[in-house]
């Protein structure tokens, strides 16, 4: 585990247990840095899908443009972690 990686992904999560859209972009900025330094984070994986199928629920972002992007990274989280929880 890269120490980078794991900041930015806790960052990540403090912005995401927020829930607010501006916490939520950030959130997703944080986890997108996360996988950049270790693409084989599952767990930061996990937190993008997480983040936007809030932003789908709030109406942020309509089903179609979303969708499609959260799914991948949730289907790449349970990929890299079969027995991560939160990627299921």
């Amino acid at each position: 585990m890269d120490p980078a990686a794991y900041e930015n992904y806790m960052r990540g999560r403090v912005h995401q247990q927020r829930f607010m859209p501006a916490d939520l972009h950030r959130g997703l900025r944080y986890y997108e840095s996360a996988i950049e330094i270790q693409p084989d984070y599952a767990a930061a994986q996990a937190g993008m899908a997480l983040i936007g199928g809030s932003i789908t629920v709030l109406g942020m972002l309509p089903p179609s443009e979303s969708g499609p992007r959260w799914l991948r990274s949730a289907q790449r989280a349970v990929e890299l972690g079969p027995e991560l929880g939160e990627a299921h």
